[in-house]
């Protein structure tokens, strides 16, 4: 079979673009999924938990009213 940019594995299914995440069922786009920790992006910012070591978006506090 021929690669076509499709990767699946138990957590998430990656297709060159964004990825839908398996544990939540959310689709995380492609600039989303790219960020390194600290950048915001669309009002919010990548984190990654020092518990888990997983990485969540945050809402940006100058977002909040």
């Amino acid at each position: 079979m021929a690669y076509r940019g499709h990767y699946s594995s138990g957590r998430s299914s990656y297709s060159g673009g964004g990825f839908v995440n398996h544990r939540t069922g959310a689709y995380v786009s492609a600039a989303r999924a790219h960020q390194h920790v600290g950048q915001s992006f669309g009002g919010f910012t990548k984190t990654r938990s020092s518990s888990s070591g997983n990485f969540y978006m945050k809402g940006s506090s100058s977002n909040r009213k």
